[in-house]
C-alpha cells in the first residue's frame, strides 16, 4: 500500500508506549493521521462478584503503526509514545506475516497467554507440571489437542494458545531427549 502524501511503501512498526498509555497513544497517533493498531484480547475480570469482560492489550505497552520511514519523527514526538522499537538506532519493521499472526491471535476466542520463553518449531522442551511432568520432546506441529506456540520474532514475544505456559521449559540445544515411561 502506498501513502500518497509520502509516495513510499508503508511498513508496520512496533511502538513502545508509556505504561498503560496504549489507548492515549492510539488516539494521539490517529489525530496525526497515522494508521495505528492496538491488538487486544477479551479477558474476564471479577468485580463485586460479577464477571466483566474487558479488552486488554495483547502485548502491554505496544501499539503498531503502518507508516513510511519519513513519518518516524511524527511518531517519536507523539504523547504517550516512548520510542519506536529499534536495534542500534534503526527501526525494526514488523513483517506482514507477523501482523497476520497477531490479528489471528487477537480474534481467537481461546485464552492467549504471553510468556518470557521464546519457542520455535524444533525446540527441545520439557513438561515441568501436570500429568506429563518430566516428559521431554520436540515442539514440532499443531494438532487439535496439542499445545501451540506462536513466535513473533521481531518482537521476541511468544504466545501460547490453550496451554498453561508454565508447564513447558525450553531445554538447551545439546540436551538429549528422553521420554518418561
Amino acid at each position: 500500500m502506498k501513502n500518497t502524501r509520502y509516495a513510499e511503501e508503508l511498513t508496520w512498526y512496533a511502538i513502545y508506549t508509556r505504561a498503560r498509555a496504549e489507548k492515549k497513544a492510539m488516539a494521539a497517533l490517529q489525530e496525526r493521521q497515522v494508521e495505528a493498531w492496538l491488538p487486544v484480547q477479551k479477558s474476564v475480570r471479577l468485580r463485586q462478584g460479577k464477571k466483566i469482560w474487558q479488552d486488554k492489550p495483547l502485548i502491554p505497552s505496544y501499539v503498531f503503526v503502518h507508516l513510511a520511514p519519513r513519518q518516524h519523527d511524527v511518531v517519536r514526538f507523539t504523547p504517550g509514545i516512548s520510542n519506536i522499537v529499534s536495534f542500534h538506532g534503526s527501526a525494526i519493521p514488523v513483517t506482514e506475516k507477523e501482523v497476520q499472526w497477531l490479528r489471528l491471535l487477537e480474534g481467537h476466542a481461546a485464552e492467549v497467554e504471553q510468556t518470557g520463553e521464546v519457542f520455535a518449531e524444533g525446540d527441545k522442551v520439557e513438561v515441568i507440571a501436570g500429568p506429563f511432568r518430566s516428559m521431554q520432546g520436540t515442539l514440532c506441529e499443531v494438532r487439535q489437542n496439542t499445545r501451540l506456540a506462536v513466535t513473533i520474532d521481531s518482537l521476541h514475544h511468544t504466545f501460547l494458545l490453550k496451554i498453561d505456559a508454565r508447564w513447558l521449559k525450553k531445554l538447551p540445544a545439546c540436551n538429549k531427549i528422553h521420554h518418561a515411561g
